[in-house]
């Protein structure tokens, strides 16, 4: 119990630093500028795919949506 007390009052002393400065542009464009060659990578792949599997589930999605062929033949030969 008194660890937990003590460790609650370190994360509330103030060391008096100053606060860093606030970024310029955008927060996702900063954790970019200062990810290593390695995390670029992963992103880049994780990207990749991304789109693809968006791409997939789109693709999935018109073909449900949209008739089938023979369905729309059947609906013609009907009709005559």
């Amino acid at each position: 119990m008194t660890h937990l007390l003590f460790a609650l009052l370190l994360l509330q002393a103030d060391t008096g630093a100053p606060l860093p400065e606030p970024a310029q542009g955008s927060a996702i464009m900063e954790m970019l500028r200062n990810s290593g060659p390695i995390a670029l990578i992963v992103l880049a792949i994780l990207f990749v795919c991304s789109v693809w599997s968006w791409a997939v589930i789109l693709g999935k999605w018109a073909a449900s949506a949209a008739p089938p062929r023979r369905a729309i033949a059947s609906c013609a030969l009907s009709a005559k």
